[in-house]
């Protein structure tokens, strides 16, 4: 029995390395399943804060969408304004325009066409006038006369007054 003595020595010698080997593996088991247990508590914590941030996310999303949405009415209501702006402008010029060829050119015409002929008239008139100081023959080394005249102008007839409001 001495071969099998050798042979359960050996295997008793392999079973003790063998021993030692798993007690070092166990030993590593251990340590590597704290480190794994500590991971998987950070991986929780971590999924945690994940889903909290997509729910923070997922809020300020929702108001980008709803800030969007506002936005573009806004906009909308902008262009909606400047088009009536522009409508108002349009309107305003074509007025201004009228205004000017009806009201204010008409009025220039009259001052200095048919206003400027009678200011003219009546500056003569006044000079004449001034020099003119008698028209009963009056000496004029003895007395010195005075002279006044009034002027009549046709006046405006009230079918000329109906017929430029017709026009308006």
């Amino acid at each position: 029995m001495p071969k099998g003595a050798q042979k359960l020595s050996n295997g008793a010698e392999a079973l003790i390395s063998a021993e030692t080997k798993l007690q070092t593996g166990v030993n590593t088991l251990e340590s590597e399943s704290k480190k794994l247990s500590s991971g998987a508590k950070e991986l929780s914590e971590g999924t945690k804060t994940l889903k909290e941030g997509s729910s923070e996310m997922q809020t300020g999303l929702n108001t980008l969408k709803n800030g969007t949405a506002d936005l573009t009415e806004a906009n909308n209501m902008l262009n909606d304004g400047a088009k009536t702006l522009s409508n108002g402008a349009d309107t305003l010029a074509n007025g201004m325009s009228k205004f000017n060829k009806e009201g204010i050119s008409k009025i220039c015409n009259v001052i200095n066409g048919d206003m400027k002929d009678v200011s003219a008239k009546l500056e003569k008139l006044q000079e004449l006038a001034n020099e003119y100081d008698n028209f009963t023959m009056l000496n004029r080394n003895e007395a010195k006369g005075n002279v006044k005249f009034v002027m009549l102008i046709d006046g405006i007839k009230s079918r000329e007054i109906s017929r430029n409001r017709e026009k308006r």
